[in-house]
């Protein structure tokens, strides 16, 4: 599937006494990647409805000045339902960060529910299908 890009610069705000980002910032930047690919994916005949956020997971440390790279990508599709997986790199380090797993509900601008009609290709690589199957079950 379509990987959505998102760059984000990190500030003083944005960390925690031991040097993550805070819980705040991270479910902020994923939720909001994820919004952002939904609205697309979904080409203008609706919109995303953030319905949940999971399996968030801090994997390393980023530094002040930070350049992220944030990364979604459909990983299970329901009727009227998107699961993405958002990964966050340091662009500077090259490694994730964060990750985590967003629910969106699709909806019409009249918020009821909007077949999306969205199919996945197949997984690139068992990675790649394992994410789906933890998806899946997020659905």
């Amino acid at each position: 599937m379509k990987t959505y890009k998102l760059m984000r610069f990190l500030e003083d705000g944005d960390f925690d006494h031991h040097g993550f980002l805070t819980e705040g910032k991270t479910a902020e930047t994923l939720a909001e990647s994820a919004l952002i690919a939904a609205n697309i994916a979904v080409e203008g005949r609706g919109r995303g409805v953030l319905r949940r956020l999971t399996e968030m997971e801090y994997l390393a440390k980023v530094k002040k000045g930070d350049t992220l790279t944030v990364k979604s990508r459909i990983a299970a599709a329901g009727e009227s339902a998107l699961v993405f997986y958002t990964e966050i790199a340091s662009d500077k380090e090259g490694y994730a960060v964060a990750r985590g797993y967003t629910v969106f509900d699709t909806v019409t601008v009249k918020r009821e529910p909007l077949k999306h009609g969205l199919q996945l290709d197949e997984p690139a690589d068992e990675a790649e299908a394992e994410t789906r199957r933890v998806a899946a079950k997020l659905l």
